[in-house]
């Protein structure tokens, strides 16, 4: 059975079902070891693409940016709308591909 839209992907009913639980814990510990590798005299980017990969980009974000981060680089409009709408006021660069990014 092919998907009409995109005939190499295979139709979501054949999809097997994932769970994926995410430690925030760990990843405020890889946070805080990129920080420490850098330095306090980098500016360290954590980058969170399409809603963190589906995790949530919002406790992710805060995540990171309590644990050292300064910015954040992101891959959707959507999630940068979603940070300002939270009070997240760091410096947010949006990675659009291969158009190019923009600053908000």
């Amino acid at each position: 059975m092919k998907n009409e839209q995109n005939p190499s992907v295979a139709p979501a009913v054949y999809a097997r079902p994932n769970r994926f639980e995410i430690n925030l814990d760990a990843v405020a510990a890889c946070t805080r070891q990129i920080r420490l590798r850098l330095g306090e005299d980098v500016q360290f980017f954590a980058t969170l693409k399409s809603n963190a990969y589906g995790y949530g980009v919002l406790p992710v974000a805060h995540t990171v940016l309590r644990s050292g981060a300064d910015a954040l680089s992101l891959a959707s409009l959507e999630d940068a709308i979603a940070l300002r709408q939270s009070g997240i006021r760091v410096h947010i660069r949006q990675r659009a591909g291969p158009r190019g990014g923009r600053d908000w």
